[in-house]
């Protein structure tokens, strides 16, 4: 079937503009989407139109097709190499498009193309890392429920019609709202792992560029070698510099007192993370602590070599957890990953591996690079363990010189129900997250120099440094080895993109507790916080709610007096979340009965949609035995309206020009006996056409309306 209406053109045109703005908006930013869509609209019209005008000859634009499509293929080559296969294969299927508009005559070529724009807009929904992408994913769905529509009506040898305001609304609209309703209140099934690992970086980290550092040993030389005090691990590069993001929980010592992000852009968004969970992304870990400062008390690292890209950290491991990061902003020299990381997909031919098993560089980790970490993730007795690889020292149990008995004794108080360590530990982990309260001042100001036994006994609320400190120590009080580790919280999932943000303020200090015969069981005693695992909330409503109230808390962290138009922008966009959350949870709730209902309305509707003109019929019937009599000519006229608008309902109108005469010959009318049809033909054409002011027979016109009704209805209502 041939195209005869020349705006479906025009509507695949906005198709494949909507598709490749998308793309650009994926690759470049916002100025890239409008110049991608401003290319890819004058380019498809261009051809389409090329080919309507040839339309009776369309063999001739057979060797433009052929060379458009050429010139994709060339393309295609030196785009993998300079940008990669998917960027390659996008600009292949815009050539190929193109080429086929050259070729479209048919409807069948129509559905061609709107297939390849939309495995455009699909490749491009695949890189995209934010929910604006649901932007260009709605302009595309509006161009092709216009297109589909206008090709729905289109006929070979019909005329184009009415252009309307917008084509296809209706379907528009109907889809939409089943989409919205779908989404809030379906299950969202686990993150599948389909074994893809990336790992992609403008910038590959080589070995010439690791500093020369005077207390590096070789693997081979490491012994014990623990540090004393007063070393302090002072002469270790700091992990971050001026002009990446930086947390002194990630510095080789920190300070409790002084701690906290110092990023510039305040709680910027530093990385995402794709996962089929959230998880805890190990930096730094602390063994040593004199009161105020923790150290690390190890110090050799191993310098690992990686293999096409590839490290293998645990032989014989077998690794359950896969998360790829992509880094949005500069951060440090270290690699955040989840315990135990098994294997390591990243652009470099080298890396560092601490002796606490962390993963260092040589430079700062650099914006726009994306690695993949596959670690095995422990759970014993529904708690999350991160492994064996550094049983614990000495250092993991000491007390610094001024160590505060009663911290001990409240210690001893808190665990006199528990029978072994673990049980300890968890009673300890509750007893802080369920007694202090989480300051958020402290996070931004100085606690002057508040020491851990008056955060315990007097103020009682302190950021997340003071919380896994005290549970250390109150830890080792108890004969349980324990550690702080830092790190990233990455927990907030995206429902809109699907993946977890990591913003300034997830940079997190937490406790890991040695049991015996399990290894090191990650403790969480921060109130705000709960440690990763297996999400038990599927429905996407809770989702978004969830990440609504995650950005509030960080909204609330902003101490921002003046707000700016992007942060009232940022509240607006909240409340709306949280208004589609709140109805989503709605739904979620009432799941059935609304359901139920909304299949009642359906039902309801269908049935309304069937039988509406003989409902509307039936309104008239009443209106007209209701009416109360004037004896005037308003009678007559009100009696006539009424047969007009029953024959309307009928499907059987006046037809411009039409005699009375010839309404009585095709309408119901022509069932009135002759005498009737004379006495209403004398009525109209002596009073609207001879201009004879005789005086209209009310009766006649109520009689002919109930003659109406009665022969067209399956009622058979009568007069009253």
């Amino acid at each position: 079937m041939q195209v005869s209406n020349p705006r479906i053109l025009l509507a695949l045109s906005a198709c494949f503009a909507a598709a490749l703005a998308g793309v650009g908006f994926v690759y470049i930013n916002a100025l890239g989407a409008l110049l991608f869509a401003t290319i890819a609209l004058v380019a498809s019209y261009s051809t389409l139109n090329l080919a309507w005008n040839n339309r009776d000859n369309i063999e001739a634009l057979n060797k433009h097709a052929e060379s458009m499509a050429m010139t994709g293929m060339i393309l295609f080559l030196p785009s993998i190499l300079v940008w990669g296969l998917l960027p390659a294969l996008l600009i292949l299927l815009a050539f190929a498009q193109l080429a086929l508009n050259l070729q479209l005559v048919e409807h069948k070529h129509v559905h061609y193309g709107l297939l390849v724009s939309f495995i455009c807009l699909f490749m491009g929904a695949a890189e995209a890392v934010t929910g604006y992408y649901l932007v260009f994913i709605a302009c595309y769905a509006s161009a092709a429920a216009i297109c589909l529509s206008m090709l729905n009506a289109d006929r070979p040898g019909s005329t184009p019609a009415p252009i309307r305001p917008v084509p296809g609304l209706g379907l528009l609209a109907w889809l939409l709202g089943a989409t919205v309703i779908v989404y809030l209140v379906m299950p969202r099934p686990p993150a599948a792992n389909l074994g893809s690992q990336y790992s992609v970086a403008a910038h590959y980290y080589k070995e010439t560029e690791w500093p020369k550092e005077s207390d590096s040993r070789e693997a081979g030389d490491r012994g014990n070698n623990e540090t004393t005090a007063a070393s302090g691990g002072a002469n270790v590069p700091s992990s971050h510099d001026s002009s990446a993001y930086s947390y002194q929980g990630f510095d080789e010592q920190f300070s409790i007192l002084d701690n906290g992000q110092t990023s510039s852009t305040g709680n910027a968004l530093l990385a995402l993370m794709s996962a089929a969970h959230g998880a805890y992304l190990k930096v730094e870990s602390f063994d040593r602590f004199d009161g105020l400062s923790w150290h690390k008390n190890l110090h050799y690292q191993d310098r690992l070599k990686l293999d096409d890209l590839t490290l293998e950290l645990e032989a014989g491991q077998e690794a359950n957890f896969q998360h790829t990061i992509t880094l949005i902003n500069d951060l440090g020299r270290y690699i955040p990953a989840a315990p135990v990381a098994v294997k390591l997909y990243f652009p470099a031919d080298s890396i560092e591996r601490d002796a606490y098993q962390n993963l260092k560089l040589p430079g700062r980790l650099q914006k726009n690079i994306v690695y993949t970490v596959e670690s095995h993730v422990s759970y014993q007795q529904h708690r999350l363990f991160s492994g064996t690889k550094v049983p614990p020292t000495q250092s993991d149990l000491s007390l610094y010189d001024d160590f505060d008995r009663r911290i001990a004794r409240l210690a001893a108080e808190v665990t006199q129900g528990a029978s072994d360590d673990m049980g300890k530990a968890m009673l300890l982990e509750s007893y802080l997250k369920h007694n202090y309260q989480y300051d958020v001042d402290s996070i931004f100001t100085s606690q002057q120099r508040t020491p851990l036994n008056q955060f315990l006994f007097e103020t009682k609320a302190g950021h997340c440094e003071f919380f896994a400190s005290a549970l250390a120590v109150m830890l080792r009080s108890q004969g349980i080895p324990s550690r702080l580790i830092t790190g990233f919280s990455a927990t907030t999932l995206n429902p809109l993109t699907g993946y977890y943000e990591i913003y300034a303020l997830d940079g997190h200090a937490w406790v890991e507790a040695w049991i015996d015969g399990k290894g090191w069981m990650l403790l969480e005693a921060t109130p705000p916080y709960d440690l990763p695992g297996p999400t038990t909330e599927i429905m996407t409503a809770r989702l978004l709610q969830n990440y609504v109230e995650k950005l509030g808390k960080y909204a609330a962290l902003g101490h921002n007096d003046t707000p700016t138009l992007a942060e009232i922008w940022s509240f607006l966009a909240a409340q709306l979340r949280a208004l589609i959350a709140f109805l989503g949870e709605l739904i979620a709730r009432y799941f059935v009965v609304l359901m139920l209902l909304t299949v009642s309305l359906l039902a309801v509707w269908l049935l309304y949609r069937h039988y509406r003109n003989d409902i509307l019929a039936w309104q008239l019937h009443r209106r007209v035995n209701g009416y109360r009599h004037s004896n005037t000519a308003a009678d007559a006229i009100f009696y006539m309206r009424q047969i007009h608008r029953l024959l309307q309902l009928r499907d059987q109108p006046r037809l411009p020009g039409d005699s009375i005469e010839a309404l009585c010959q095709h309408t119901a009318l022509q069932g009135l006996d002759a005498a009737a049809r004379d006495a209403l033909s004398n009525q109209i054409n002596q009073r609207f056409y001879e201009d004879i002011k005789q005086k209209l027979n009310a009766e006649l016109f109520k009689d002919v309306f109930y003659h109406i009704y009665n022969h067209t209805s399956d009622r058979g209502i009568g007069n009253s």
